[in-house]
């Protein structure tokens, strides 16, 4: 699961936290020099100015740092407990406490995931595209009459978007699809035959590796957000896009301890996660509300 504490941590750099197959990219945020554990992690109002802008002067000369901060919210607090019985543990085979515990770890950071799918929201309004009630509609590849057209209708137009505010071209930049929308991505015969773009087309047809195109690191996700319930054809999700300064995230407590259960013969192992997120630069990333089509 994501590991990182409040401190040593400077805005800027991302890490994934794991997802259903994916990660949602962001910042760490670091804490005033100073705070204490009980105080909100601050970031940096320089945040707010994205790197890839410099600011050019006529005269030479220096410009004072805007040393003012704004407050990141570490308000999600996730609990997880296994209680392995004596009798189980002598009568299992293999370590099943240990296997349990992979288990919490993997639900409790794909919660994490699920919240950090959820900043969405915070994206800069003109980088949308669609509604959820009125999405892109991509088609499917049909070998007699027209081919998939995903990456024309969603992933130019939001590489647009992004090119247009700014946001720097320099490999960390991503996308992040559902399972359906892999699918279409890789009947892209450009993508398959290409072999730069993601391992040509032994490595997409033969082991489903998800590689780059347009500029993006692909990303497959159970966590990407269906903003309208349904299935092919009915249902819309938010395929998102951005580069990974977009959002940053802090943990302050991962704990597990073990223990002994008092009204039975068993071990008690129980872990604490909380945590939070900000969007820091609504620019860098853009969404594109997409109807699922008929047939994937």
């Amino acid at each position: 699961m994501p590991r990182g504490g409040r401190r040593g941590r400077r805005p800027g750099r991302g890490e994934g936290s794991r997802g259903s197959g994916a990660s949602f990219c962001q910042t760490r945020a670091s804490a005033d020099e100073g705070a204490t554990d009980d105080d909100p992690p601050r970031v940096s109002q320089d945040a707010q100015v994205p790197a890839w802008i410099v600011l050019v002067h006529d005269q030479v000369g220096r410009a004072a740092l805007n040393d003012a901060g704004q407050t990141l919210q570490v308000d999600q607090a996730k609990a997880w407990s296994v209680q392995v019985d004596d009798v189980d543990r002598r009568q299992a085979m293999g370590d099943m406490q240990s296997w349990m515990e992979e288990r919490a770890a993997y639900r409790v950071a794909d919660t994490a995931d699920q919240f950090l799918a959820a900043q969405y929201v915070g994206v800069a309004s003109a980088n949308v595209l669609g509604t959820s009630g009125s999405p892109i509609t991509p088609g499917l590849y049909n070998p007699s009459s027209a081919p998939a057209d995903f990456y024309v209708k969603v992933v130019l137009p939001l590489k647009v978007l992004l090119g247009q505010q700014n946001v720097p071209d320099d490999g960390n930049r991503y996308l992040i699809v559902p399972p359906w929308a892999r699918g279409l991505i890789e009947q892209t015969q450009a993508f398959v035959a290409f072999p730069g773009g993601g391992g040509g087309a032994g490595a997409v047809m033969q082991n489903g590796f998800f590689g780059k195109i347009g500029g993006f690191n692909l990303m497959e996700s159970n966590n990407s957000v269906q903003v309208v319930p349904g299935g092919p054809g009915t249902g819309v999700w938010a395929i998102q896009a951005g580069h990974r300064d977009a959002i940053t995230y802090a943990e302050q407590i991962v704990q597990t301890e073990a223990l002994r259960a008092q009204a039975t013969f068993a071990d008690l192992v129980r872990g604490l996660h909380v945590y939070g997120a900000k969007v820091i630069r609504p620019e860098a990333m853009a969404v594109a509300y997409t109807l699922r089509p008929t047939g994937i």
